[in-house]
């Protein structure tokens, strides 16, 4: 869209929200993993293979996340997840 990848988009409107402490991007893609860095994600985290099957649930995905922010002294209060295939948000 305009240019831009829908990753870097949902990375762009996460960030220019005002909402989120932290933007995060899951994946098992290091090409995604490099535009969300770009984009100003502030975490582009490498999926667990396990969890990268198109029949994962997200709850899946998310729970990991959380507990690997957990293992590593970080918590939130809320999370929000933004899948980058709805750009119109």
């Amino acid at each position: 869209l305009q240019g831009k990848s829908l990753i870097a988009w949902a990375v762009d409107v996460a960030k220019e929200s005002g909402v989120f402490d932290a933007v995060c991007v899951s994946s098992e893609d290091q090409k995604i993993l490099d535009i969300a860095k770009e984009a100003g994600a502030d975490h582009a985290l490498q999926r667990p293979s396990e969890l990268s099957a198109d029949n994962v649930p997200m709850s899946e995905v998310c729970l990991q996340l959380l507990e690997q922010f957990a293992s590593e002294g970080t918590s939130y209060d809320a999370f929000g997840l933004m899948i980058p295939i709805s750009p119109l948000r």
